[in-house]
């Protein structure tokens, strides 16, 4: 039997699961390709469609990445808390990458931009479900939401709606930008909300 240190057992675990986030992440865009239009081209920026792609990678990446763990998580009981935490980084590293890539290249390689997205954000969602990071990620939402609970709620909303808005930041506003912001707003909620929950499960009102 070939043995494995436990450094090479993580480095393991951590490519299979971004290769589940970026499989899954991948059939977001071709469900949505065949659902939407009948050339998978036709998707591709500057096609304000394709914030339509980016807002689905958010959530298939994250699943991607859950499914490939289930079993873990499963008996750790944490699916919920690393669901939350894989979609906020998997939302921070796409906005900030396509706020960067349109600054830089805009519409210009519009079939590397689609590799180049997915693939970070299949990063972010690996990233974020990691437990240390997960886990790390959450203290410090339980102790900010315990000190000052409205600043934080209203700093996630400004900050999820801004890096949904950075989703749109090649095409001019319109649905698609409405979009964009829901879906970043939406994310940074259920984070506060799982935080919410996890304090008045540690720290019951009597």
């Amino acid at each position: 039997m070939l043995q494995t240190s436990t450094r090479q057992v993580a480095r393991l675990k951590y490519g299979r699961t971004f290769f589940g986030a970026s499989m899954f992440a991948a059939l977001c865009y071709l469900i949505l390709a065949s659902i939407l239009s009948t050339a998978k081209a036709a998707l591709l920026p500057p096609n304000p469609w394709f914030v339509v792609v980016l807002i689905g990678l958010v959530p298939f990446a994250t699943l991607g990445a859950i499914f490939v763990n289930w079993g873990s998580l499963w008996r750790n009981r944490e699916i919920l808390s690393r669901a939350c935490t894989g979609l906020c980084t998997a939302l921070v590293t796409l906005g900030l990458s396509e706020a960067i890539w349109q600054s830089l290249f805009g519409a210009a390689v519009p079939q590397l931009q689609l590799v180049v997205m997915l693939l970070m954000t299949a990063a972010g969602a690996t990233i974020g479900i990691a437990p240390r990071v997960s886990d790390r990620l959450l203290k410090i939402g339980m102790w900010a939401m315990r000190h000052m609970r409205w600043v934080m709620i209203g700093l996630a909303v400004l900050v999820g709606g801004g890096l949904g808005y950075a989703l749109t930041s090649g095409i001019a506003l319109g649905i698609f930008t409405i979009f964009g912001v829901l879906l970043g707003s939406g994310v940074a909620v259920a984070l506060v909300l799982r935080i919410d929950r996890l304090i008045k499960q540690r720290h019951p009102h009597p």
